[in-house]
């Protein structure tokens, strides 16, 4: 009957309840060698109620830089949106700038062999024109660059 009063019961219905706390302690002064594994502690810790509010201030505080932070992460991808959306406009306007530069190269290329073909033309119609017996005139030689006031004076 000595074990019988180190271990408390209870019954529920024709159930036998014991508590675990006296299993386990019998347990080890029998030195079994199978214990349960489950550790018994208090359900519930006691926290100090001025330690409790300095962990709550801190959490508060934390919440608020984190709230800072992101809206000033927010701020930063709204201006990298804006300067894309910037971005992709200048592309635009380049590319059409770049479409724009290439027809008027081209067009000016077909002038150029325009007035290339012109200058052929007006050549040989000098050349038919001319009397038989001149040569033919050369092209004008450019005339001489002087200083206006050298002209003046003479």
């Amino acid at each position: 009957m000595g074990m019988a009063t180190r271990l408390q019961t209870q019954r529920v219905s024709r159930r036998v309840l014991y508590r675990r706390q006296d299993v386990q302690a019998l347990a080890g002064e029998l030195n079994v060698a199978l214990k349960s594994s489950v550790a018994i502690g208090p359900k519930s810790e006691m926290v100090p109620v001025g330690e409790m509010l300095e962990v709550f201030e801190r959490q508060q505080q934390d919440i608020g830089e984190l709230n800072r932070s992101l809206g000033r992460l927010e701020g930063v991808v709204e201006q990298q949106r804006r300067q894309l959306a910037d971005v992709q406009d200048v592309r635009q306007r380049l590319e059409a700038a770049e479409v724009r530069a290439t027809l008027a190269e081209t067009e000016r290329e077909q002038v150029q062999a325009k007035l290339q073909d012109a200058q052929e033309e007006v050549q040989q119609l000098r050349l038919l024109m001319a009397p038989k017996d001149e040569p033919a005139p050369e092209p004008a030689a450019e005339p001489e660059r002087r200083p206006w006031w050298k002209r003046w004076v003479g």
